[in-house]
């Protein structure tokens, strides 16, 4: 292969890479995908089909000493944590 071929897959690689990474920078932003690594229970009913769950726990007492995370995730390990909360969301 000459220099000038292996500069233009050099190219063609980076620009697919940048377009990869753009796309999946913007998604992640776009459907809020940080929220999900916060403790935040509206995260949660993103995209689950719990709105009426969400909406009894808001409005009952429980709402304002608890959240999902409470309950829902193991609490010693925080890995442990992220893969409950990553499976679940997957």
């Amino acid at each position: 292969m000459t220099r000038r071929a292996i500069w233009g897959w050099s190219v063609a690689f980076a620009v697919l890479v940048g377009v990869a990474l753009g796309l999946g920078t913007y998604t992640f932003a776009y459907a809020r995908g940080y929220s999900y690594l916060l403790d935040d229970p509206a995260a949660c009913a993103n995209c689950h089909v719990m709105h009426e769950q969400y909406d009894a726990w808001h409005k009952s007492s429980h709402g304002a000493v608890a959240t999902c995370n409470d309950c829902h995730t193991p609490h010693d390990d925080l890995l442990a944590k992220y893969w409950v909360k990553a499976r679940n969301g997957f």
